[in-house]
């Protein structure tokens, strides 16, 4: 066997950016955050107040979905169950619509009855919320959950309109499941649904989805796009009671941020594949995107060993940078290209403003007021496109 072989491919294996992250924090590579990380404030709040719904917020590749899993985890050692989904496993993001959540969060309880408790009626009612939550055939007898009297409308428009029939079947379904599972309160925590783009039809998924699992008595914490932070689109976020924001590391003016990615690199790559140079390099290179740390590192790791060596050089990284930042500027456009250079004065506005954050190709970093920045493996690329000053 090729020992080197095998080496370098069990460091790919640990610097890979589409693995999951439930798998890293089991093989030891989660880091502790600087100070309290979001998935432990998120975890406290929540052993408080299980039934209030909250938001995480942040850019793409920020460790969202790693902080998600530390506090369902976190949750789950007293006596609150949380249950992590990845919706964009279970249902396509690009058709948001009304009872996603709640179905959901249904099929996890009813997944977790025991089988001691799993009788002719219980399984009867697991079968109609599949049929519900999953579609049926129809063979000309209607189910009754899916039957809905004609309503006739008052003068009246009351601005909390009730559930539709079906979702409200399923919430008291909901609860009898809950009640057989054994535990007094759960806690659903949804992750992806910053990949919806229409805030619109986000907010017309959550409307009637957060009533329903609040009148089931299930708490509830969503992932949501980094655009609803704005002023324009804070409708969304007013639908919870509280707010968790996951920053991009402000690596170039925090040494402690740093540090700690500098750490979580570390972690990853043995000692014997990078020297503590090589390491700073990618960190700062990243802009303190946690997603990007690993992607080059995985592309340095790759440079090194078509190159025929045994560890990183510096040169690997410099042409891992390079690679990286080539992906930014396909598909720049004139005007999206003078704003990068106009990154000083860069603030989000409009859909073409919020694109370019969502690429990464500008980084947003926390603070009052917030710091943007050109993503650093895109620098260098924008001084040789400008050309001799």
């Amino acid at each position: 066997m090729d020992e080197r072989l095998e080496r370098f491919r069990a460091c790919i294996a640990r610097v890979n950016p589409a693995g999951k992250p439930k798998e890293d924090i089991d093989r030891g590579l989660y880091i502790e955050p600087p100070g309290t990380g979001v998935g432990r404030q998120l975890a406290a709040r929540i052993q408080l107040a299980p039934l209030r719904p909250r938001v995480v917020v942040g850019g793409i590749g920020t460790g969202k979905t790693t902080e998600m899993l530390i506090a369902a985890a976190e949750i789950s050692r007293g006596d609150t169950l949380g249950i992590y989904v990845d919706v964009s496993l279970r249902h396509r993001i690009d058709k948001p619509r009304s009872g996603v959540l709640l179905a959901l969060a249904a099929l996890e309880v009813a997944s977790r009855i025991p089988e001691s408790s799993v009788d002719a009626n219980v399984q009867r009612q697991k079968e109609y919320l599949n049929e519900w939550a999953n579609g049926y055939f129809d063979y000309g007898d209607e189910p009754p959950d899916q039957y809905e009297p004609p309503f006739i409308d008052g003068v009246l428009s009351s601005p909390d309109s009730p559930l539709p029939h079906a979702m409200a079947v399923q919430v008291e379904r909901l609860k009898g499941f809950q009640a057989l599972v054994g535990v007094p309160r759960v806690v659903m925590l949804f992750d992806s649904l910053d990949r919806i783009s229409d805030l619109k039809s986000l907010h017309r998924l959550l409307y009637d989805d957060l009533r329903a699992l609040a009148l089931a008595g299930i708490g509830c914490v969503i992932v949501a796009p980094s655009r609803t932070l704005y002023a324009e689109n804070r409708e969304i976020l007013d639908m919870f009671e509280g707010i968790h924001v996951q920053p991009a590391l402000d690596v170039e003016r925090d040494a402690i941020a740093r540090r700690f990615l500098e750490q979580l690199l570390a972690a990853r790559l043995a000692p014997d594949f990078a020297a503590p140079e090589e390491i700073a390099a990618i960190t700062l290179a990243s802009g303190g995107i946690l997603r990007d740390a690993v992607s080059l590192a995985q592309l340095a790791v790759e440079n090194a060993f078509a190159a025929g060596r045994d560890a990183l050089l510096s040169d690997d990284v410099v042409v891992a940078v390079e690679q990286f930042g080539h992906q930014f500027v396909t598909g720049l456009r004139a005007p999206e290209l003078e704003k990068l250079r106009r990154i000083d004065a860069f603030v989000p506005v409009d859909d073409s403003d919020f694109a370019l954050l969502r690429s990464r190709r500008i980084v947003e970093y926390s603070g009052v007021p917030s710091r943007y920045a050109v993503h650093p493996t895109l620098r260098p690329i924008l001084k040789k496109m400008a050309g001799p000053t």
